[in-house]
């Protein structure tokens, strides 16, 4: 064994037995704990036995087993990019129309009175007032 499987190795079995604990105490959803766990075995699979990804790669007519896992990693990332967010975009939706529920439920707040009355200004719902009657106030 080489110097870094000797350091890999322990650390991925421990990460994969963290991952699958998590799971079990409800910490971590049972099927992502589960996952990572096996993402963890397989990584030390892979570090145990290097020839095993460049003969995965050699079938999928990848030269080297590094550069297999690479496009692995690769294709998962740009999976795991999109579906975070599509995620980010529903819970944009989702506050949005919330605020727009519970703005539209309390009209009382921020919003313009009931019956501004006729010289009101449709905007703001405040009384218009003319330049003239403001003393001090320049005429156009």
């Amino acid at each position: 064994m080489t110097l870094f499987q000797w350091f890999a190795l322990p650390l991925f079995i421990g990460s994969a037995v963290v991952s699958l604990v998590l799971s079990l105490r409800g910490t971590v959803r049972r099927r992502a704990g589960i996952l990572w766990s096996l993402l963890w075995l397989l990584a030390a699979v892979a570090v145990f036995r290097p020839d095993l990804t460049t003969r995965l790669g050699n079938l999928f007519g990848i030269g080297r087993g590094v550069d297999f896992i690479i496009y692995l990693n690769l294709i998962a990332g740009f999976y795991v990019t999109l579906s975070l967010y599509a995620r980010s975009r529903r819970l944009e939706t989702i506050v949005t129309e919330l605020v727009r529920q519970q703005a539209l439920s309390r009209p009382e707040r921020g919003g313009p009175p009931e019956n501004p009355g006729p010289e009101a200004d449709p905007k703001s719902g405040r009384p218009a007032v003319a330049p003239e009657a403001v003393p001090g106030t320049p005429r156009p």
